[in-house]
């Protein structure tokens, strides 16, 4: 059986990219003052238990995902604009949370998404950031692909 080393990777190698498609490729580009990223994948799980067995038994349902960015507020930023431009219009977007290597993702998760809500915190004596919730559409790419 094929063993395999552990390599952590520092959190903030893995950053949020916003995707532009064009000619049947994608273009990535970091969403600047980036302070975190999640990713979160689901699962439902379909009870298929009968009266055989007191424990009870399940099939994987249908899945989903949800991610979440929060960056410095600027309402200047190209990426940040087109986020709430996709929000107005009910469009999605183009995500990558990972590592890219010659601007092509390498390691990590390529995703279409809605966006669910932005929100701006603004405390005092604090930098302003920006909350962007997304839910993933469809299934996403895992990378390395193999």
């Amino acid at each position: 059986m094929p063993t395999h080393t552990l390599t952590p990777t520092l959190g903030n190698a893995r950053k949020f990219y916003l995707g532009t498609a064009s000619g049947g490729s994608t273009t990535y580009a970091w969403l600047a003052g980036e302070q975190n990223n999640s990713v979160n994948l689901n699962g439902n799980a379909i009870e298929v238990s009968d009266k055989s067995t007191i424990w009870q038994e399940f099939i994987a349902g249908v899945r989903g995902g949800t991610a979440e960015v929060t960056i410095y507020a600027d309402d200047e930023d190209e990426q940040q604009k087109a986020l709430l431009g996709a929000l107005i219009a009910g469009t999605t977007v183009l995500c990558f949370v990972g590592v890219l290597s010659n601007s092509a993702p390498s390691a990590g998760l390529a995703f279409e998404a809605v966006i669910n809500s932005i929100s701006d915190t603004n405390d005092n004596g604090a930098v302003s950031t920006r909350t962007v919730s997304l839910t993933i559409t469809g299934a996403p790419t895992k990378y390395p692909t193999s």
